[in-house]
């Protein structure tokens, strides 16, 4: 992390701060080394469910858990920013709003990893981006190129994306199974992905 965000990005909590850098890097445009990168991201991410208005959650998904659960995260989303605000962000980002936050929201929801290592035994990944009870593990990070790839619930674990064994320099994804020329390569956004999860985060459900 650049050494101008640390004073404010030691104030957050894991999410707080890669969306502080995120935004961080998205204003440097072309003077940022990650401009490659985040001239890939879509500009605007208003068909992501954290995105939506209170209205059209209730009135697309009515009283359900999926709808207190959307609405639950995109409150989470305002105290990340007024977290944000709290710490000092816009001495680095004047004028920050509550738009750019939600942007950056849904581009890690929707982008972000949870990288774990290996745990030496066979090369089998320790857990799961999701656990059996929904909690998110691993270390959140985002991956260049890696997002680009879809979900298959037929993925096994060793298509989870996850730290190189020792490091945390590489991020290593492996191929569940053999893929010919030409056909599209999967990988798994977590073993334990719950409905509601995909929809969430990602914007499909299973």
């Amino acid at each position: 992390m650049r050494g101008e965000l640390r004073p404010v990005a030691e104030k957050l909590d894991e999410q707080q701060a890669v969306l502080l850098q995120l935004l961080y890097e998205k204003r440097q445009q072309k003077a940022s080394n990650w401009s490659t990168y985040l001239s890939t991201l879509p500009n605007s991410m208003t068909g992501h469910p954290l995105m939506w208005e209170k209205a059209s959650v209730v009135a697309y998904l009515g009283d359900t858990i999926a709808s207190n659960t959307l609405l639950d995260a995109q409150s989470t989303v305002r105290k990340d920013f007024e977290k944000l605000v709290a710490a000092g962000a816009e001495s680095i980002l004047p004028n920050l709003t509550l738009s750019e936050a939600l942007w950056g929201s849904a581009v890690i929801a929707s982008r972000g990893f949870r990288l774990r290592d290996l745990n030496g035994k066979g090369g089998n990944i320790v857990e799961n981006v999701f656990e059996s009870d929904g909690r998110a593990v691993g270390e959140l990070a985002l991956v260049p190129w890696a997002d680009l790839l879809n979900h298959s619930p037929h993925v096994g674990q060793a298509g989870i994306l996850h730290w190189e064994s020792g490091s945390r320099e590489y991020a290593v994804l492996n191929a569940d199974s053999e893929y010919r020329i030409g056909e599209q390569v999967f990988d798994s956004y977590g073993q334990n992905l719950s409905p509601i999860d995909a929809f969430i985060h990602y914007g499909f459900t299973k």
